[in-house]
This record gives structure tokens, C-alpha cells and sequence, in this order.
């Protein structure tokens, strides 16, 4: 990810980290993540941990690397779609690495 600028700071890295819970079956990976409008591109490597297979359902954590240049600083919009209905997001942090 290219780092972005704000107020005189360099940032290295920006990651959304997505808490998420999903039965079987269903999609783990969004079929689409929107930051302040900007459609992010989701690679199907980005589930930290395994696939829970022995769990009754899928309750894990997805880490999604950002483009620099779409976060403001200050506020930001996050928008979340499956292409399937079901499940939850727990949380949703995005991660500024200095």
C-alpha cells in the first residue's frame, strides 16, 4: 500500500480489520467494501486464522490492506455487502501504522 500524507506525517500502512461472523456456507470475503465511496479491492487471501471448519460457524477476522490515498483524516465511511444474506460484522477498525 502507498503511503498517504496528512498534517506532516508519513503513514506506512493502512489496514481495515473486519471482526466477522458467518454460518457455513456463506460468503466469509464481502463481494464489496466502499471507504468514503471508493470501492477497495478485496483479495480472497485476507482471513487471519483458519477456517474454523470444526466451529457450528465461521467467527473470525479479515484484514483488508487500503489505499492510502482514499482515507481522510478525521472521519471516514465504510460501506460492507455480501452477496449473501446472514451473518454479522462485529467490528470494524482501520488501522493507521506510523
Amino acid at each position: 500500500v502507498a503511503p498517504s500524507r496528512g498534517l506532516g506525517d508519513v503513514y506506512k500502512r493502512q489496514v481495515l480489520r473486519l471482526g466477522i461472523g458467518r454460518k457455513h456456507g456463506l460468503a466469509v470475503v464481502p463481494d464489496s467494501i466502499k471507504i468514503n465511496g471508493n470501492v477497495v479491492d478485496v483479495k480472497s487471501d485476507v482471513i487471519k486464522g483458519y477456517d474454523q471448519h470444526t466451529r457450528k460457524q465461521f467467527f473470525g477476522a479479515l484484514e483488508i490492506p487500503i489505499p492510502a490515498n482514499i482515507v481522510n483524516n478525521g472521519k471516514n465511511n465504510l460501506s460492507v455487502e455480501f452477496a449473501d444474506d446472514g451473518g454479522y460484522v462485529t467490528s470494524a477498525i482501520l488501522q493507521i501504522e506510523r
